[in-house]
């Protein structure tokens, strides 16, 4: 099954889940570490993960934060909510304490998931602060850590139920996830995207990047902002590929991570790539691997394009978008040489995402 056989009008997340995990249900869709996923068991996770959330009292429409860095639990979280009609609010590990309390309040988030560990925060300890807050947020009636905590903290473990009906697919036009944008003002704002729009661009990526299900994907644009949730988890979805997953950006994990699982699609934003070829240990043959990837997301010199066409070996397309577009609005193609690539000019990367 490729691609362009798959329908993209009216085509919901949960659907493009359900669709590729019939397909190819022994499919690796997600590497973290030792751990590897299939597509058959993120279907029936996320179904789980789905029935748990629904059995906290969330209904369709309600707001599911997510706080976690780009690991499977992520990706499991994103397709349940999807299958449970809730719209996810993904808010960047990065924010600090204050941030992560007015995106909270802004959206009126029923439930947040996140991660009871300040290492994976620089130190900042999100589980103690939210508790701390709890007056603060009226309307946030549950805290899912994935280690668990004090009472009142469900383990997220525990989330899972394996019986159960879940409702039917909601139509394609409800809205599937509120992204927060800095937009031209500087001011956070929420974008909300549609599961239509977010499917359809899905599937013009994979396209054209033209993946297949021999890609591999580096999880390295953070999952909270647009890049990761579309161009990235999305898109590998839809081209049946599989998504290896770098918790914290470091150049030097990720080109390990290349190099040892055979990366062959890497996203990112310019400073990515600068990072990885100005890293001390830089070697191009790690990089054989590489075939494509996007550069977007910020200003993209065209002489920072040049050198990782030449020095890390890949494809690279240079594209426009912004959070509001689901992202992509245009991009540059594989065919296209490195003149045609800076006569073209989509060299802005789109405007500043914040990414939560």
């Amino acid at each position: 099954m490729t691609i362009s056989e798959f329908q993209p009008a009216g085509m919901t997340i949960d659907e493009l889940l359900r669709r590729r995990a019939s397909l190819h249900p022994e499919r690796t869709f997600l590497i973290h570490a030792g751990q590897r996923l299939t597509y058959g068991e993120v279907d029936t996770v996320s179904d789980d993960v789905a029935r748990g959330l629904l059995d906290l009292g969330l209904s369709a429409g309600d707001r599911l934060a997510v706080l976690l860095p780009n690991i499977p639990e992520f990706v499991l979280t994103f397709f349940a909510a999807a299958k449970a009609n809730l719209i996810l609010v993904p808010i960047n590990i990065r924010r600090s304490p204050a941030e992560v309390l007015a995106r909270l309040q802004k959206t009126t988030a029923k439930v947040i998931v996140l991660q009871a560990d300040p290492s994976v925060y620089h130190d900042t300890d999100h589980l103690s602060d939210l508790l701390d807050a709890r007056a603060s947020l009226p309307q946030l009636e549950r805290i899912i850590a994935l280690e668990g905590g004090p009472p009142g903290v469900l383990a997220w473990d525990r989330l899972r139920r394996p019986d159960g009906v879940l409702p039917g697919a909601g139509g394609a036009d409800r809205v599937a996830v509120i992204v927060h944008t800095l937009g031209s003002s500087g001011q956070p704002r929420g974008a909300m995207l549609r599961h239509s729009a977010m499917v359809r661009n899905a599937l013009g990526i994979a396209a054209a990047l033209a993946a297949t299900g021999d890609d591999v994907f580096l999880g390295a644009v953070p999952f909270s902002n647009a890049f990761g949730l579309t161009p990235t988890i999305l898109a590998c979805a839809a081209a049946g590929g599989s998504l290896v997953c770098l918790p914290r950006f470091d150049a030097w994990e990720a080109l390990d991570l290349i190099e040892a699982r055979r990366v062959t699609i890497h996203n990112g934003v310019p400073t990515m790539f600068a990072l990885e070829m100005q890293h001390p240990n830089f070697n191009s043959a790690r990089c054989t691997s590489l075939r494509t990837g996007i550069m977007s997301g910020a200003p993209c010199p065209p002489e920072l394009v040049l050198r990782v066409r030449e020095a890390m070996g890949l494809n690279l397309i240079l594209a426009y978008g912004l959070t509001e577009a689901s992202p992509s609005v245009t991009m540059t193609r594989l065919d296209d040489g490195p003149v045609a690539q800076r006569n073209r000019r989509p060299t802005d990367g789109g405007r500043r995402v914040e990414g939560g």
